[in-house]
């Protein structure tokens, strides 16, 4: 004759309840990450991503994100299903993305590729009026490689005499072939311009500064 919690005692039939929520309580507890979105970003940046997996815990804090070992910035986790992160300031090659609630971590592998650093370039090149920028306007979503939360940006100088660049930061003396790398805040109010002074004129470069897609 098949049993139910009907046919049980009161003891039993709670005996048989709790087996039931230890189990369902078992099965929450295991932390594992299933996706990472997107799957790669650029080396030493810091980009948002969205992390998917099970046993996450809602309570700020609580839930550690780490790639490959280094611990991943601005973690918080909506539902246990579901975490956001900034990935961490890690060279080129792929990390295991894992999660840690309390002393459980994560062991299955969810591979994040860090991608070559490969930022906006702007030449100083010759002219038939004399040198002057590649480009005169630039947009630049590339994370800052050097503080966290900027745009970066080189400016290099292509031609064979020393150049003078002038811009927000100063006045440089850009000796041939080297270059000028500056960060600088996303979402600047104000785009950020550069002048290159010549013995003919001034040359400017505009740069506006948007979030990194």
């Amino acid at each position: 004759m098949r049993k139910t919690l009907r046919n049980l005692t009161p003891i039993v039939a709670l005996a048989a309840l709790l087996s039931v929520f230890a189990g369902v309580s078992s099965a929450a507890a295991a932390v594992t990450v299933t996706t990472v979105t997107p799957a790669s970003g650029p080396e030493f940046s810091g980009i948002a991503v969205t992390v998917k997996g099970t046993g996450f815990s809602t309570t700020p804090g609580a839930t550690a994100i780490s790639f490959g070992g280094a611990a991943a910035k601005n973690v918080a986790c909506t539902t246990t299903r579901l975490c956001t992160a900034v990935t961490p300031y890690s060279p080129e090659g792929s990390a295991n993305v894992t999660a840690t609630v309390e002393s459980s971590t994560s062991t299955n592998t969810v591979p994040f590729a860090f991608t070559v650093y490969s930022p906006p370039v702007v030449s100083i090149v010759a002219g038939r009026k004399g040198p002057k920028f590649s480009r005169a306007k630039l947009t630049d979503r590339y994370p800052g490689i050097f503080t966290f939360g900027n745009d970066y940006i080189e400016i290099t100088n292509s031609t064979t005499e020393t150049q003078t660049v002038s811009g927000p930061s100063g006045t440089t003396a850009l000796e041939a072939g080297t270059t000028l790398g500056e960060n600088f805040p996303i979402n600047e109010a104000t785009p950020r311009v550069y002048e290159l002074t010549t013995s003919n004129s001034k040359k400017t470069l505009t740069v506006t500064s948007k979030t990194p897609k």
